[in-house]
């Protein structure tokens, strides 16, 4: 069962494209916040219509949906301040994520689990050669379809 005090802790993606915001909706469907990062504001509006648009016609009218909240990076440091999980979905380009990735322990807390969603490298690639405060909460997350 989960702790109440982790109930309240989010989610954060950082990534409103096609992966970041379908996770979004995946996220809030165990009724936690979850926060979603993207430069592009347009991105965030879109993704946010369509995990809100995903909850309106879940065929589970009882879900206790997590509130789903959209930021800039700007906000970042804020943001994942009371974060449990951290998944970065920004796109397949290999010195992206590992900057990315590089910012997100640099920021988050030491209890923060980081994952990645690529599809196309390893949590080990994108890792390999960056100096992290610990490479244990790091971890691969890519989901696939079936």
């Amino acid at each position: 069962m989960e702790d109440s005090k982790d109930a309240q802790r989010s989610v954060v993606i950082i990534g409103a494209g096609t992966q970041g915001r379908r996770l979004a909706y995946m996220w809030s469907r165990r009724g936690g916040p979850v926060r979603l990062i993207d430069y592009n504001e347009q991105q965030l509006d879109g993704a946010l219509q369509y995990v809100q648009r995903l909850q309106e016609i879940s065929n589970d009218k009882s879900e206790n949906w997590g509130d789903v909240k959209i930021s800039t990076p700007p906000q970042l440091a804020s943001v994942l301040r009371d974060a449990w999980l951290i998944v970065e979905c920004v796109p397949e380009k290999l010195a992206l994520k590992q900057k990315v990735i590089s910012q997100l322990d640099d920021l988050a807390s030491d209890s923060t689990i980081i994952a990645s969603n690529s599809s196309s490298y390893g949590i080990g690639e994108i890792i390999e050669g960056i100096e992290l405060k610990s490479t244990r909460r790091m971890l691969s997350a890519h989901c696939c379809k079936r």
